[in-house]
């Protein structure tokens, strides 16, 4: 990642969604509630079909994914004059894939020596006890949060591998592809997502993991090296469902794992091999994500879809938040409506003022991420880290206010759920994968203070976020010739199911 200041356990929600029996007792999830934070437990049966469910979080910690009383749905449309959600389903937007963050090295290792473990894994993933994170996006060795640098196949100065005979995951098999089973049996629903940071130094003009750029003889063993790692993986019970050409490829940062790649690189890497040698090798089903860098530069991915034979392998754009504009992948998506974008990194931050650090990550990434970059076209969104420790780390890089969806303190033996937990759970346990994103629309006296975004999930609820930046406010939540009328509580993040 680049350096930047970027521009309670909740109840049994999903079953909002599908409107079933739990999978687990009452009681196991009041002991995993106990074991990691206070929550609140949610009803025990599923509302009557005409009402709307509810959970909210406010900026001051007090409600934290916390069902609110359900309330009936009245048919007719609202009356004037007052503030109106509308939904609108016959807008119909992008289909989603998920929300997650990365299970880096560092978030690993914090993760499986917490006594917490299972507890922090449930609470991530379970799509019923949890907030069911239905996507992952995985570094290919090390990146910024490793404990050391690393490839899949280092060589001693000078020394090369062209047969990649010393291919080895490595530190993957201690800790990672563990927890990446793990959270596969948690949640069925999971995607992988893989991006490298950097190809072994020999293959680069610096024969460095740090800097410099991909050698043009190395372009077809480094798409062998991609064939590799998605064998090994498959091999360890975690198959990749995407992978992207390189991480942030226009990051020279000679501190951290990091590679130049060109626009024209890249083109050249997917049309005549990386595309070929998934096809080749079996892997013609994992996607390929072109770009995987910041909404600052749309013409880079421009220049990819330009190339015919690289627009025929590429699945879809990558974007990062650390430069530029969310509207600007708004501008790229509207431009190509056929090829799928997704927000693949934004680190959460601790603000400066630790009493405002809840209230302004949980706004701030409601609002902008899991709203507006799903506005804008997102198909699926991810953060950073799951977990770091309360230093921000460990961590090689030099971001030191990253924050993680938990905060692991195994010296303490205590876990902390972050505002982006939170942020990210609004929508992860109530959207789910192939959900369509649908129109909604804010009319009315203070509408300008609530953001918010729609889905119609395949089983045809309707599944609405809502951030609201300003005082509270009774608004009625609006579709068709129905509505409701919901009260929001001053700088706060609701998710509204309708059935």
């Amino acid at each position: 990642m680049e350096s930047h200041r970027p521009t309670g356990r909740p109840s049994s929600r999903r079953n909002a969604l599908r409107w079933r029996h739990r999978r687990r007792s009452t009681a196991r999830l009041a002991a995993v509630c106990a074991a990691v934070l206070t929550c609140s437990m949610g009803v025990g049966s599923a509302a009557a079909a005409e009402s709307v469910r509810s959970w909210v979080t406010t900026g001051d910690g007090k409600l934290r994914l916390a069902e609110q009383s359900t309330v009936p749905i009245q048919d007719g449309a609202p009356g004037t004059g007052g503030t109106t959600v509308t939904l609108l389903p016959e807008e119909k937007h992008q289909t989603m894939r998920g929300f997650g963050a990365a299970l880096t090295e560092s978030s690993a290792s914090l993760i499986a020596a917490s006594p917490q473990r299972d507890e922090i894994m449930a609470a991530l993933f379970d799509p019923d006890g949890g907030i069911g994170l239905t996507s992952l996006r995985q570094p290919m060795g090390a990146s910024d949060f490793s404990p050391k640098f690393r490839s899949y196949d280092d060589m001693p100065p000078g020394q090369t591998d062209w047969q990649l005979k010393s291919f080895d995951l490595g530190n993957d098999r201690v800790d990672v592809l563990p927890l990446l089973r793990q959270a596969r049996e948690l949640n069925q629903d999971l995607g992988i997502m893989a991006s490298p940071w950097t190809a072994p130094g020999w293959m680069k003009d610096n024969d460095s993991l740090r800097s410099g750029a991909l050698k043009p003889a190395a372009f077809h063993t480094y798409a062998r090296y991609f064939v590799r790692f998605l064998e090994e993986y498959a091999a360890a019970g975690v198959p990749v469902n995407a992978v992207s050409p390189q991480n942030e490829p226009e990051n020279p940062d000679p501190g951290v794992p990091t590679m130049w790649m060109t626009a024209s690189a890249q083109a050249a890497f997917v049309a005549n091999d990386l595309g070929p040698a998934l096809e080749e090798s079996g892997f013609g089903d994992v996607q390929i994500l072109g770009f995987d860098h910041n909404w600052d530069h749309p013409e880079y991915p421009e220049h990819l879809l330009a190339d015919p034979k690289a627009r025929a392998y590429l699945d879809g754009i990558a974007f990062h938040c650390y430069r530029g504009t969310v509207a600007q992948q708004g501008e790229f998506a509207r431009a190509h409506p056929e090829m799928p974008v997704h927000l693949t990194e934004c680190t959460g931050t601790a603000a400066p003022e630790q009493a405002r650090s809840f209230a302004d990550g949980l706004l701030w990434q409601a609002g902008n991420l899991v709203v507006e970059a799903t506005r804008q076209g997102a198909a699926s969104v991810h953060l950073w880290n799951l977990a770091l420790d309360p230093e921000h780390g460990p961590s090689l890089g030099r971001c030191s206010t990253c924050t993680g969806l938990v905060t692991v303190d195994n010296e303490k033996g205590t876990v902390e759920r972050t505002a982006s937990f939170y942020a990210l759970g609004h929508a992860s346990d109530f959207v789910r994968p192939r959900a369509v994103r649908i129109g909604s629309r804010a009319a009315g006296p203070g509408a300008e203070s609530l953001r918010s975004t729609a889905f119609r999930n395949p089983e045809g609820d309707l599944a609405t976020i809502v951030v609201n930046t300003g005082a509270e406010r009774t608004f009625d939540l609006a579709v068709g010739d129905r509505h409701v009328e919901v009260t929001i509580p001053a700088g706060s993040v609701a998710t509204y199911v309708l059935p």
